[in-house]
């Protein structure tokens, strides 16, 4: 087999973009033409809702950013009912592609189960780790996002009605005289999403490794600045070794290693060095961090890293004597080919690589 298309497995691929967001759209196209993953004079750019133009309903308590989500997904999906396509794929315009995304479609694709009626390509497994299928497939149990999935035709008319379903989006309050009164959640698509993955309403499967993340930037749904995440389940990062930096690493590695290394998200400016480590934690403490670490760095595709900050040398035999998959200082020369993972083998490696 070669190396597969989103097109191979789809009729139809959308990309919901902002038509102001010119910036994206630009960006996404010179990516995906270089990843290769889709016939880019294929897709369809389909003009997204904004939800600071068309506000929510008073009902709606998820914002104005996932009232437009919703809604975008919604055209996308009624749209594909009437034109009676077998199957569609729709990304956001955040989606990054990981430089792998063909191969592993491919033999994801070759293993796949004839009955399936979602397929997530990137998301974030919630509360439960996916069932495994096969080498190439899992069967997720909730996936949070929507920046990269697909629908079969059977599917569709489903998805519509349970994304639509009003009363879910609402919770019920007991008051002290034992009236109930609705009040309005908090839930966004993917949330509503999750309710019917958990209950198995149709039949879900992602490759074993996400081929899609969410890129870097500023959020339209949220507003906030968010760093490049691909949301691999986090045990997976409990698998790898941690790399540290001492007082000995000169400048120079620590800002190669940079795009490497995840070493917390609560550092001081300009250091790999987690406030954590500064109040000297005992070895529970220590730890929870390491886990935390690993986990985090695995959602970011890259390496859980730490910087022993002065005056706490011992804080290496100690990390050293607890984290299994191993310890080492930041070398330049192997720090590629140890962040190629899984390809390289390691964090549960993956059959039949090249």
């Amino acid at each position: 087999m070669t190396d597969m298309k989103l097109n191979d497995l789809f009729e139809k691929v959308f990309v919901i973009n902002l038509p102001f967001k010119i910036d994206r759209r630009a960006k996404l196209e010179k990516h995906l033409a270089e990843v290769g993953i889709v016939d880019t004079g294929t897709l369809v750019w389909e003009r997204a809702i904004c939800g600071d133009w068309t506000p929510a309903p008073s009902w709606w308590g998820g914002g104005n950013g996932a009232w437009g989500c919703l809604m975008s997904h919604v055209r996308i999906a009624q749209d594909a009912v009437h034109d009676s396509l077998a199957s569609y794929c729709v990304l956001e315009d955040d989606v990054v592609f990981h430089p792998n995304a063909s191969f592993i479609l491919e033999r994801f694709a070759k293993e796949l189960p004839a009955d399936w009626g979602q397929i997530y390509l990137g998301g974030q497994h919630l509360h439960r780790e996916p069932d495994t299928i096969s080498p190439w497939v899992q069967r997720p149990f909730n996936v949070n996002r929507t920046h990269a999935f697909g629908l079969s035709k059977r599917t569709i008319p489903k998805f519509l009605q349970h994304i639509l379903h009003a009363p879910d989006y609402f919770n019920p309050v007991v008051g002290v005289n034992g009236n109930v009164r609705y009040e309005s959640n908090f839930h966004h698509i993917d949330h509503q999403l999750g309710k019917a993955h958990e209950r198995r309403d149709w039949n879900v499967y992602s490759p074993t490794w996400w081929i899609a993340g969410q890129e870097e930037g500023n959020s339209n749904i949220s507003g906030k600045v968010n760093q490049r995440l691909w949301w691999h389940w986090r045990d997976k990062g409990h698998l790898l070794p941690f790399l540290y930096l001492d007082s000995s690493t000169t400048a120079d590695v620590r800002e190669s290693a940079r795009p490497y290394l995840h070493c917390g998200y609560n550092t001081y400016d300009n250091s790999h060095v987690d406030v954590a480590l500064t109040r000297k934690p005992n070895d529970d403490e220590l730890r929870e961090f390491l886990y935390t670490i690993a986990g985090e760095a695995v959602e970011r595709w890259r390496l859980p890293g730490f910087e022993i900050p002065p005056g706490n040398e011992d804080l290496l035999s100690r990390i050293k004597g607890m984290w299994e998959p191993g310890v080492h200082p930041v070398n330049l020369e192997t720090l590629e080919t140890l962040a190629d993972y899984p390809f390289n083998g390691r964090c549960g490696g993956l059959p039949e690589l090249r």
